[in-house]
């Protein structure tokens, strides 16, 4: 199979067009010739015309190529709806910059123009136009000449057919590594995040439709957000975007509860989540199917839930914790001790300890078989949350402090901040603290703070980590993505 070479520039500007790259694309099209004039839909352009959205309209089409007459009647329209609002000033910066130098051909017609803005005093619509239209009929005839002219195409091509390739070698055994040097066409180690580096996006939602909770999946190519609203979305970490690569999303037929999402817990195959009437739904992420809806039967609030490392069983925690099997659908085991409501819980990595930590200052470690106590460290403060990473236990109680306990639970490090602490994670060497608007990074060995970021709200609210990524939000409905 011959690959066009005409083709790949388009992908590549595609590339260019969607990551903001405008001078790399305003050169490549020069050099190659080739213009897309892409846009991501010709209705919405269609209707900015129709709503004369002159300024956003010329910004979209700036580095496209249009046939002379359209482009002229675009620029035409723009001028003589500025004259009939007495914008003449405008109308005439507008008309030297962007008609006369490049419109020459059409001399008659830009002589009408100059008359129409060099004329004094105010004119009436039938002196400034000829075709006794009304505004809506004179512009949806400049939108319909616009958008035949311009292309619509799935949004990110060029990674998607990466993304494509790469699927396709990893499930033939070409490759056997979750990261790719694409250059090198090699598989090289997994390089965790280190120090935290910039924010590369930041998405905003209504308070509305605000994202209350998040994980990412185990391996890192998801991220999980639940909404008030009841809605679950799975982004692409790498593209800061929700996912169009997913069948059941593309149809709007999102995962969702009836209230809103207050906990997620995920492995690389299915979803648990957790709505603020204490509904618990299993579902399968390949699909959006819903395979377990649990009522629950704890008489007070449920603050987290986590899927187990025998995925046919979930814990779900308010006070005390209850072990349910999802197969029999019945409880196989109670952990009780707590006195308050479990905000955090985590699971050791052979599966045979749970770790639980409270707003009643207690962090617990439990025996799973048995539902006994393990251990008990009482603190001066509520627990935020507690996170594992590598065979040590960050916790995050509320104040200005993490403390970090290794394997048997002795302490061994504290990491200080200059604001209070919401919550934390941990990645390879390092620990993250996340405060009101900063964020925090720590090198474990030495307990040295690294840097501080600041953040777009002062209203944070949680924050989760994948294997290259951090992400967090606000309760003003920030999405936040850091390298």
């Amino acid at each position: 199979m011959e690959i066009n070479r005409n083709d790949v520039i388009k992908l590549i500007l595609q590339f260019l067009q969607e990551n903001g790259f405008r001078k790399s694309q305003e050169e490549l099209q020069k050099e190659s010739g080739i213009c897309l004039n892409l846009v991501d839909s010709k209705q919405n352009l269609k209707k900015d015309i129709i709503d004369g959205k002159w300024d956003q309209i010329l910004n979209q089409i700036k580095l496209f190529n249009f046939q002379s007459d359209t482009l002229l009647d675009l620029y035409e329209l723009i001028v003589q709806e500025l004259v009939e609002v007495n914008e003449t000033q405008s109308a005439n910066q507008f008309f030297l910059q962007m008609i006369v130098p490049s419109l020459q051909e059409f001399k008659e017609r830009l002589l009408r123009l100059d008359y129409l803005i060099r004329k004094p005093g105010k004119l009436s619509v039938n002196e400034i136009y000829t075709d006794n239209l009304s505004k809506e009929q004179r512009r949806n005839k400049v939108a319909e000449k616009v958008i035949n002219e311009c292309i619509e195409a799935p949004q990110c091509r060029l990674l998607e057919l990466i993304g494509d390739s790469l699927r396709y070698l990893s499930a033939n055994k070409i490759i056997t590594n979750n990261k790719y040097d694409l250059f090198m066409g090699l598989g090289f180690q997994e390089q965790k995040i280190t120090q935290i580096g910039r924010i590369e996006k930041v998405v905003k939602y209504s308070e509305k439709m605000r994202v209350n909770s998040a994980t990412f999946t185990p391996d890192g190519q998801n991220l999980i957000t639940g909404s008030i609203d009841g809605i679950i979305e799975v982004w692409d970490p790498n593209k800061y975007s929700v996912r169009n690569d997913i069948e059941y999303q593309v149809n709007d037929q999102y995962m969702m509860h009836n209230s809103c999402i207050i906990n997620l817990s995920a492995n690389n195959e299915l979803l648990v989540s957790l709505d603020n009437n204490g509904q618990v739904k299993v579902w399968k992420l390949k699909t959006g199917k819903c395979l377990k809806i649990v009522e629950s039967t704890h008489p007070k609030q449920i603050g987290s839930i986590l899927l187990g490392k025998d995925p046919q069983q979930v814990f779900i925690a308010s006070d005390y914790i209850q072990l349910f099997a999802l197969k029999s659908g019945i409880t196989q085991k109670q952990f009780r001790g707590h006195s308050g409501l479990i905000q955090s819980m985590f699971q050791s990595t052979e599966g045979s300890r749970l770790y639980s930590g409270a707003l009643d200052q207690q962090f617990k470690v439990w025996d799973i078989h048995t539902g006994e106590q393990i251990y008990t460290l009482k603190l001066e403060t509520a627990l935020e949350k507690i996170f594992y990473i590598q065979g040590s236990i960050l916790i995050c109680p509320r104040g200005k402090q993490m403390i970090l306990l290794n394997s048997n639970f002795q302490e061994i490090k504290r990491f200080y901040s200059e604001t209070e602490l919401i919550s934390c994670v941990a990645q390879g060497d390092y620990v993250y603290g996340l405060g009101q608007g900063q964020l925090y990074s720590f090198e474990i060995k030495s307990g040295k703070g690294l840097k501080l970021l600041k953040l777009p709200s002062e209203n944070m609210q949680d924050i989760c980590v994948g294997n290259n990524a951090i992400f967090c939000f606000s309760q003003n409905g920030h999405l936040i993505f850091i390298q």
